[in-house]
């Protein structure tokens, strides 16, 4: 559950500067991952001197497809493993508006062998651990997150963000989202081994949780995955009408926000908010998934914002289906 250290604008301003004169310049991983770390000369006739754009490294990085549509003042659509960012940029005196989409897998041929003809993968599940709750270990052992050995939360910087039970401290290293018992809630930053304090109590923002891009985790919608691009969105049959309390029952969608240290591949790990959740829903270790453009749902409700602490204005739940970062 890391989050990509990519500066997006960094990336769509390099891919601006590709030559315009082209219809469509297809970016595979390679490429795009040289940008970022290399960054790219300005190869458009218009500008009177080559300059170079600054980008910094990536992590997952699929592909991108830049696509220039003429005249120039026309907007241009850039197909890149994040969800809706737009922005307008100053590109050689002149403003360009940028939209960014996600570039569905529909062609058979770009998904593994692992994921085609109903063929099942591991299905587990995340959640976030709370300080002095239940919950188990990573053998399974139930275990209760509280203790008197206390181990710190460290930041990049090595500046301490919270003092944790040792269990406590395994829980937020493996679930990548932790909740602390004043409200904090604690990310995984791009390292096991580091952490950032992504919201308090009575937060709006940042409500559930970072995933590895923009978008926040969405309960009972975000999926982890490594080898599938970030954006994409799976049916999976197993989850179609389960019951998820409160009324309301899964649509089968779901959407990929999230990556993990903790698998390699051909494995799929279910966002489902608690532990409790994750017990009560008692769901296969298998599945068979189908990458469709299927429109996933919002199943939040208040005692989804009460149970992590956050704030307690209900009208910010429909937002929070494709909710950013807010750093």
């Amino acid at each position: 559950m890391t989050r990509i250290a990519v500066d997006h604008e960094q990336l769509l301003h390099a891919l601006l500067l590709l030559d315009p004169t082209a219809a469509t310049t297809l970016l595979d991983t390679n490429t795009v991952s040289a940008i970022l770390e290399n960054g790219i000369h300005d190869v458009s006739s218009s500008s009177s001197s080559s300059s170079v754009v600054p980008t910094n490294s990536a992590n997952d990085i699929h592909a991108a497809q830049l696509t220039t549509v003429t005249p120039s003042p026309a907007p241009l659509v850039i197909a890149v493993p994040t969800t809706g960012y737009t922005s307008t940029m100053v590109i050689n005196g002149q403003q360009k508006e940028v939209v960014v989409t996600v570039k569905q897998i529909t062609n058979d041929s770009h998904i593994r062998p692992c994921y085609r003809k109903g063929k099942r993968v591991p299905f587990s599940q995340y959640w976030i651990p709370k300080e002095n709750e239940w919950d188990e270990d990573n053998d399974g052992e139930r275990v209760y997150l509280a203790g008197d050995i206390k181990k710190p939360l460290l930041d990049k910087n090595k500046k301490e963000i919270g003092l944790v039970p040792i269990d406590m401290y395994d829980k937020c290293e493996m679930e990548g989202t932790c909740l602390l018992e004043n409200g904090d809630l604690i990310n995984i930053d791009n390292s096991t081994k580091s952490f950032i304090k992504v919201g308090q109590k009575g937060r709006q923002h940042n409500v559930f949780g970072l995933g590895s891009g923009s978008q926040n985790l969405v309960p009972f919608v975000s999926v982890a995955a490594n080898d599938i691009p970030y954006g994409q969105t799976l049916y999976i049959e197993k989850l179609d009408g389960l019951d998820l309390g409160n009324n309301q029952k899964h649509n089968g969608c779901v959407r990929v926000d999230d990556d993990s240290w903790s698998f390699n591949t051909c494995q799929i790990d279910f966002f489902v908010l608690s532990y409790v959740d994750y017990l009560w829903l008692d769901l296969d270790d298998k599945v068979s998934v189908e990458f469709t453009e299927c429109k996933v749902k919002n199943y939040i409700t208040r005692h989804h914002l009460a149970l992590v602490k956050a704030t307690t204005d209900q009208t910010i739940i429909p937002s929070l289906l494709d909710a950013k970062y807010v750093s």
